[in-house]
């Protein structure tokens, strides 16, 4: 969706729909570039934006540009092969600063898009004996434009009492 916004107009159209000859009154304008809807929150869910001032005169024709870049942050987590044989059942929570939790299921390979913010990554691991327990063993403020894989593992594969490691790494997502 490209809005542009103006002194006497506010108007909003589709990427195609767009009427590049139409002349507008002279004046400062904002044009924004979205694709997603803003708050929304999910698998599947990301949202795109960007916005650039523009200045209309009269009789000139006005060249504008304006990125749209990731606006929510991407958080994925995986388990190790040594969670996965150590623990019957295992799932991860994902709590975002608006509210929303989003469960992360042992077989989701997908990212979750959040709003930027606080984010609360919280576990729950059942034993082979059955003895299970839930944990919020990490929690940091998400980034815009930024991917955030957390690894659950347990001794590194390693034999042993049982110690659950959790690796975080962040990167920045940038893709034409």
């Amino acid at each position: 969706t490209l809005t542009l916004t103006g002194p006497k107009t506010s108007e909003s159209f589709g990427v195609a729909d767009f009427p590049v000859n139409q002349d507008f009154p002279v004046g400062d304008y904002t044009l924004e570039a979205a694709y997603g809807n803003e708050g929304d929150e999910g698998f599947g869910k990301p949202w795109y934006y960007g916005s650039t001032a523009l200045t209309v005169l009269e009789n000139k024709t006005t060249p504008v540009s304006v990125t749209a870049s990731l606006a929510n942050a991407m958080v994925s987590v995986q388990y190790t092969e040594a969670v996965k044989q150590y623990f019957a059942s295992y799932e991860a929570e994902v709590a975002s600063s608006t509210g929303n939790s989003f469960a992360y299921t042992a077989d989701e390979t997908n990212a979750l898009y959040v709003m930027p913010g606080k984010v609360d990554i919280n576990v729950s691991l059942t034993k082979q004996n059955g003895v299970s327990a839930k944990l919020n063993p990490y929690s940091f403020t998400a980034e815009a434009r930024h991917h955030y894989i957390v690894t659950f593992d347990v001794n590194g594969g390693e034999v042993g009492a049982a110690q659950l490691i959790i690796k975080f790494d962040q990167e920045l997502a940038t893709e034409t």
